[in-house]
């Protein structure tokens, strides 16, 4: 029985946004929809609407109707976690698994694809199509977690955080296509305008009281509130930077260590504080700090957490971020440990079938 395939494409991801300004049409894109149609499978882009979360979840509609084997996702992030979380509401069927996804990256950062170690997607999306047996496919399990706000909106997630990222990513996006290089950029700013006393690092400085609620395999719920620069929770161990940059381990390093958990992270100091000890969080390494005005010794990381579930509240609204993308304010987030997929590795290779 021949394999199913479905590509479902965001036309205003980072990737195909920029391909259209270069090139007037989508170079990249047009490539990834010609192999799959090739491959008699279905096609399904998005971006033509305003509402586009609801674009979406008619496409997934239609897709999951069709039932695919292997699901091809090219988009940022964010869209791939909107296109997963329709696929996994309108999946109905008990006897056919849930499908193999794959992802062609098509957004700005791409902390997925780095993770599953995808560098040329026509060449990853050619060697799926090329294995004649699902079995022989390279896999790799990517846990998520279930995010609702106030507003009732639910969505799922590998990466959500508040405070600091947000401000990072509205800096960042400022100028999307220079990627990790405008990161560096606004890394060195930051020190060299804290060194000498200026404004520019203040523009990521910004505490606000929120209480937290934790639960783990090995504790209770345990509450703490504080005056947070930031919090962060992921399921994935890297933060997408390149590979070759030193460190010992993962920021995250305990995100993938344990079924139906994430790793969360939160600091409760300045932003000028944070500058100094990320060195020690960028290398996996935060230990401690000495507090000049109280001569205590303090965590760096505060909140440093294997949990299954994390609940922050505030009396004043606050936005957050999911997988790159900004939400608007709410006063309630629920982040909860969900299920997992599996997604197909970047370093796949084909295998040649054994008569």
């Amino acid at each position: 029985m021949s394999k199913r395939y479905a590509l479902f494409a965001n036309a205003n991801s980072g990737e195909n946004t920029l391909d259209y300004k270069r090139h007037g049409k989508y170079v990249r894109l047009n490539v990834l929809k010609k192999m799959i149609e090739d491959h008699n499978g279905k096609v399904y882009i998005t971006g033509n609407s305003h509402d586009y979360v609801n674009e979406v979840d008619q496409q997934v509609e239609l897709a999951c109707k069709y039932e695919p084997d292997v699901v091809f996702i090219q988009s940022g992030d964010g869209g791939t976690l909107t296109f997963l979380t329709r696929l996994i509401a309108h999946w109905p069927y008990t006897e056919k698994p849930f499908p193999l996804i794959a992802h062609p990256k098509g957004g700005t950062f791409g902390i997925l694809a780095n993770r599953l170690d995808i560098r040329d997607p026509v060449v990853y999306v050619k060697n799926i199509l090329k294995t004649k047996e699902l079995g022989n496919l390279t896999v790799k399990d990517i846990k998520l977690m279930r995010v609702e706000d106030d507003s009732g909106y639910s969505h799922v997630s590998f990466s959500v955080g508040t405070g600091f990222p947000v401000r990072l990513l509205k800096e960042a996006y400022k100028k999307k296509h220079l990627k990790n290089l405008r990161i560096g950029m606004m890394t060195l700013r930051s020190i060299f305008s804290a060194i000498a006393n200026g404004n520019y690092y203040r523009r990521f400085d910004g505490q606000q009281k929120m209480t937290i609620s934790t639960k783990s395999h090995f504790d209770e719920v345990e509450t703490c509130t504080r005056e947070w620069l930031a919090l962060i929770a992921q399921t994935i161990s890297s933060i997408g930077l390149p590979k070759g940059l030193p460190r010992r381990q993962e920021i995250f390093q305990k995100a993938e260590t344990a079924e139906d958990t994430f790793h969360a992270i939160g600091v409760d100091y300045n932003f000028r504080r944070m500058l100094w000890e990320m060195p020690q969080i960028y290398i996996g390494e935060a230990g401690t700090y000495r507090d000049r005005k109280t001569d205590e010794e303090r965590r760096v990381l505060l909140l440093d957490k294997q949990l299954q579930s994390l609940t922050i509240t505030a009396d004043e609204p606050f936005e957050y971020q999911s997988c790159g993308e900004i939400f608007a304010p709410t006063k309630t987030l629920y982040i909860n440990s969900y299920k997992t997929v599996r997604f197909i590795a970047g370093n796949h290779k084909v295998v040649k079938n054994v008569k």
